[in-house]
């Protein structure tokens, strides 16, 4: 099963976990990111993330944090440093527009051009789609096997 693309506020997401070096990696295809375990089976091309995003059936922002920092992803440093310190959580609004709207808001009075951040987005979202990254099923064991504790 391949997973979803997520809500386009979900890319910004993983970029500001990016900025704020909130991913700690476990093994090379394996991370913690903000206390949720990520793993990359690049056999495979499948990713699991133990979070409430995935259980929705769309990558996380968690996921899109690993991929992207393990180049499998577009990433933008400049747009990147932009979002350091974001309080992501204010933001994450049940309706991610609204949230996306309000990070853009933020994003412009630091100089970055709505279309910019568009542009980043969309190939983020076509990146995904070309990869077809699948849903990799883990329970708790299997989770304690890839060194999550």
């Amino acid at each position: 099963m391949k997973w979803m693309l997520p809500p386009r506020f979900k890319v910004l997401h993983a970029l500001g976990v990016i900025c704020d070096n909130k991913i700690t990696w476990v093994s090379n295809n394996s991370a913690t990111v903000e206390n949720k375990n990520v793993f990359f089976e690049p056999s495979n091309n499948a990713v699991y993330c133990e979070d409430l995003e995935s259980k929705r059936g769309y990558i996380s922002h968690h996921a899109l944090a690993v991929l992207m920092s393990k180049g499998l992803l577009p990433f933008d440093k400049e747009l990147c440093s932009c979002m350091e310190g974001m309080e992501w959580e204010k933001y994450n609004y049940s309706n991610y527009s609204l949230g996306e709207i309000e990070i853009k808001k933020i994003l412009k009075g630091r100089g970055v051009e709505e279309c910019d951040v568009d542009r980043f987005i969309e190939r983020v979202m076509r990146r995904i789609t070309q990869n077809g990254f699948e849903v990799l099923e883990c329970n708790k064991k299997q989770s304690s096997l890839l060194g999550f504790s």
